[in-house]
Formats: C-alpha cells, structure tokens, sequence
C-alpha cells in the first residue's frame, strides 16, 4: 500500500508476480501508480488483514484505510524466490 499510493512505481512493480510482470508494461504500470497517489495520497495503510496459505500461494483480505473502493476479499499473492508477490492481474 505505501508504495502504490506513494507513487512510487518501480517498487510496487518489484511486487508483482513474475505472471503479472509479464501482463504490465513498466512505464504503464509506474504511471498507473503515479496517477494513484496523485489521485488519493500517500496514507492509506492496509488494516484488518487476514491471510489464508497454502504452499506457496496465499489469499489476503484487508481493507485500505480512507478508500473502501480498494478492500479486498481473497487477493491472490504467490511465494517467488522466498519473497511473497502479488499475483491478482
């Protein structure tokens, strides 16, 4: 959350799954996020996460604090390379 609604897209994309890498264009993906934080501003943290796992996949459920429009219910995330990734494109 604080790197997608801070604008800062080269780390949010670093968060995307390798899948989800190959579906985003990097400049589109980066100006998507600019536009976020533009659009919303920085503080919005994540609050009641919960996170159900198997193996190397998970689905979280949380809400953006200030922005219901972004909850989100079973947001699929996937294990690469021992660092968890957003898999939901």
């Amino acid at each position: 959350m604080n790197l997608y609604f801070g604008g800062v897209g080269e780390g949010a994309y670093a968060f995307l799954s390798k899948r989800c890498r190959a579906k985003a264009d990097p400049a589109a993906y980066t100006a998507t996020v600019e536009q976020a934080a533009k659009d919303y501003g920085p503080d919005h943290p994540a609050t009641d996460v919960h996170a159900t796992v198997s193996g190397d996949m998970g689905r979280v459920s949380y809400k953006v604090q200030g922005l219901p429009k972004f909850d989100q219910q079973g947001q699929p995330w996937t294990v690469e390379n021992g660092t968890w990734k957003y898999d939901a494109c």
